[in-house]
């Protein structure tokens, strides 16, 4: 009687785990010509896969790789596939540097589709927050595109890029955009429409930035979110003039609510930041209902206070607020 296990593994795409159970004896005896045994041997294999994702990138990654390189046909498959996959990879130590040298070069080549190379984009960003190495310099890569690009779908990726990977060091870049791409009156209304997008979700990247704030806060970093976000949502003098579109606004009302940590470094703009909000939902500026929601509810993130569409009751507690 006998019994054996074995296992075998390659990373973590695959496991083979094997069990043996073994039993002979002896059956007959004959004599000068020998014995004859008999027995019987049982083997359990269990073997399983790893996750698709991780399985499918390691794949893709070898294709990138090949030398010579696949046709071109073969490579924007794979680039659509892996742009798909890098979203949900668990293990980035599959993600090798000659892959992402590959990704970074379909992104910046304009034979493909402009989103194909935005979610590839988005991809890398995610990836950079993994720690994959290859994208130390990820945020002047960003801003060489957002400088050279005139494609909107990229655009707006290399900012939501910026967003994603949450470093206080993309601000100048997100604040580089906001300018660019500001309305411009000469323009028609599709270019400006276009350019509202992209200051939209730099809005929106503003507060991905705030919010990486929480547990290790800088102070200036803090400060230039909240006054690219209050020049958002500034109104002027005269009720009629609006100075941004709502749907840039909204983005930045939203954002501001990442203000609410009870730290020093994030309380100092409370009142500031509250003032600004009950301006904009004045009668006077005639804001619609979801706007008027949408800055309630950031009010009351920011200051804990139940005063909801009351602008009274608002204006009399932030005389007092500090």
């Amino acid at each position: 009687l006998a019994t054996a296990w074995s296992a075998l593994t390659l990373g973590s795409l695959y496991r083979e785990d094997s069990l043996y159970l073994g039993y002979g004896r002896r059956w007959f005896d004959l004599g000068e010509r020998g014995e004859l045994y008999g027995g019987v041997n049982i083997k359990r294999l269990r073997s399983t896969f790893g996750s698709f994702p991780e399985a499918g990138s390691a794949v893709l990654a070898d294709i990138l790789s090949q030398v010579p390189p696949p046709s071109e046909q073969l490579k924007t498959a794979v680039v659509e596939a892996f742009s798909e996959l890098l979203t949900q990879v668990e293990d980035s130590s599959l993600i090798t540097f000659a892959t992402v040298k590959k990704i970074l070069e379909f992104v910046s080549d304009v034979k493909y589709p402009s989103g194909l190379r935005a979610d590839a984009l988005k991809a890398l960003a995610r990836l950079k927050t993994q720690g994959v190495r290859g994208l130390e310099d990820i945020i002047g890569y960003i801003q060489n595109i957002l400088n050279k690009e005139t494609d909107l779908k990229l655009l707006v990726a290399a900012v939501e890029a910026l967003g994603i990977l949450g470093d206080e060091a993309g601000l100048d870049a997100l604040q580089n955009a906001v300018k660019a791409y500001s309305n411009d009156p000469k323009q028609n209304q599709i270019v400006n429409t276009n350019r509202a997008k992209i200051r939209e979700a730099a809005m929106r990247a503003l507060g991905e930035v705030l919010g990486r704030q929480l547990h290790k806060p800088n102070g200036a970093a803090i400060t230039k979110c909240v006054e690219m976000l209050l020049e958002a949502i500034k109104v002027s003098n005269d009720p009629k003039d609006i100075l941004e579109v709502e749907d840039v606004q909204a983005a930045a009302v939203f954002s501001l609510r990442y203000l609410y940590p009870k730290k020093k470094e994030f309380q100092m703009h409370h009142k500031r930041a509250a003032e600004a909000l009950v301006n904009r939902i004045k009668p006077a500026y005639k804001p619609s209902d979801e706007m008027i929601s949408s800055v309630v509810k950031t009010l009351e993130a920011i200051t804990e206070q139940p005063f909801e569409k009351d602008i009274k009751a608002w204006e009399e507690y932030l005389d007092k607020m500090k």
